[in-house]
């Protein structure tokens, strides 16, 4: 995992693997009842195959952007139903 280079020590948050950010999207699916499509749809993309495509395929990555909206949405899924998120990469 690597981390913003930037950031002062403390306030350093890891950038998750694509493998890493797959599972934790994988697992709050789950966790939330929800699909990816509806999750797409809540981030705006234009096609719900951009979240289809990266899960599906193992070798796919994503732009951070995107990762940023599919993670904005599943927070606030989680804060709607009021149900805890796996945490990210095992922690």
């Amino acid at each position: 995992m690597n981390t913003l280079p930037n950031a002062t020590p403390e306030k350093r948050q890891p950038v998750p693997s694509s493998a890493e950010f797959r599972a934790w999207v994988r697992a709050s699916l789950d966790v939330l009842g929800v699909t990816a499509s509806h999750i797409a749809r809540r981030a705006g993309f234009k096609s719900r195959e951009t979240l289809l495509v990266f899960l599906r395929e193992d070798h796919r990555g994503i732009g951070l952007s995107n990762a940023h909206d599919i993670s904005c949405v599943l927070h606030s899924e989680a804060k709607n139903q009021a149900v805890r998120l796996p945490e990210m990469g095992g922690r």
